[in-house]
């Protein structure tokens, strides 16, 4: 008809792409939970102060957080793929802010077990799984290691803004008090943000990174793996494995670099602040990491940044001075970065966008 336009209704990319209002929910819900964990290393020495634990003992807690965090990953992952990421990650703040609230009432070593290692680490399992599954679903294949290696850069600016904060908390109003404004914070903005997550729809109408989108949809739907059919493979266990090994590496350490640059003589200040350079230097690190192994390949990326980590560790085993220290975090940074968002992009890979 003359003077109609006729215009495309299907193909085109829409004006805004809502997979990157998924992005930066989950980039604030890691830097809230994940902050929160990293800076448990600034109140652990005002908790052994008090109460007289050894360290040991204090930093079980912790470990049980840790373990939590992972055996209710399954959970996690079982409830986003049946409810999705709006009700878990809700489920993740209200579990956070529950776990502070209560550890700032601690007065027995078993209460900081149950309310840190506990509630606090099951609220961890939700903060990683859900977001991060939750963003691989809205990007192809191709852009899933940058779209994760933002996401999973919320954890370091975590430890950029939450030691140093937590430490100011801390001289000024206690540590108790300082658990009860965290948990606050956590429990109001991440339930907030959750509410903006939501389900993809159809793969070939949000994964249009490539013009072939269609053979980028054939190629996910072939890779999918049920949770049992995973379970029987060896590429499964062996994830599990470095999975295991990077979380001893990573969190031992940041449990402990605090507490360890305070016995060398730091102030508790100067301190917190390596912890706030290894935050400050992951958050690039994650980013250009996460481009990278879109490039190169995740294998490549996963065997340098444990290369990394093991130079990082020698290296810690003579660091006296500060500067020695700040060395170690920012080469412990990269290590730690280039592993998460390989074995994050491996699982991927290997078993489909679970």
């Amino acid at each position: 008809m003359t003077g109609m336009k006729y215009q495309e209704p299907y193909g085109d990319k829409p004006r805004f792409f809502y997979g990157y209002i998924v992005v930066a929910v989950a980039f604030i819900t890691t830097m809230i939970a994940w902050g929160i964990n990293y800076s448990f290393g600034v109140f652990f020495t005002p908790m052994i102060v008090q109460f007289g634990w050894t360290r040991a003992v204090t930093s079980g807690a912790i470990s049980l957080a840790m373990l939590t965090e992972g055996l209710g990953g399954t959970l996690m992952g079982w409830l986003n793929d049946r409810f999705g990421a709006r009700v878990v990650v809700t489920l993740c703040g209200l579990l956070l802010g529950l776990g502070c609230i209560l550890t700032a009432q601690t007065s027995y070593i078993w209460q900081l077990y149950l309310f840190y290692g506990l509630t606090l680490g099951l609220g961890l399992s939700a903060s990683f799984v859900s977001p991060v599954s939750t963003v691989a679903r809205w990007f192809a294949d191709r852009r899933v290691g940058m779209m994760t290696g933002i996401a999973t850069a919320g954890s370091s600016a975590g430890a950029l803004v939450m030691s140093p904060l937590a430490n100011q908390l801390i001289l000024a109003y206690g540590w108790r008090t300082s658990y009860v404004v965290i948990g606050v914070t956590a429990l109001v903005i991440i339930v907030s943000v959750a509410q903006f997550f939501k389900r993809p729809p159809q793969v070939n109408q949000v994964q249009y990174d490539t013009d072939n989108t269609k053979s980028i949809t054939n190629k996910l739907e072939l890779r999918q793996y049920t949770f049992e059919e995973s379970t029987h493979t060896r590429q499964f266990w062996l994830t599990c494995g470095a999975f295991i090994c990077f979380g001893i590496c990573e969190y031992s350490i940041l449990v402990h670099i605090v507490p360890h640059g305070i016995v060398l003589g730091l102030s508790p200040t100067t301190a917190a602040s390596v912890l706030a350079v290894f935050g400050a230097l992951s958050i690039p690190s994650r980013i250009i990491i996460g481009n990278t192994v879109d490039k190169v390949g995740s294998r490549r990326v996963f065997t340098i940044g444990f290369i990394s980590i093991f130079l990082a560790l020698l290296w810690l085993q003579i660091a006296k001075e500060p500067w020695m220290l700040y060395l170690f975090a920012a080469v412990f940074a990269f290590g730690t970065a280039s592993g998460v968002v390989a074995l994050s992009t491996i699982i991927v890979e290997l078993f489909g966008i679970m």
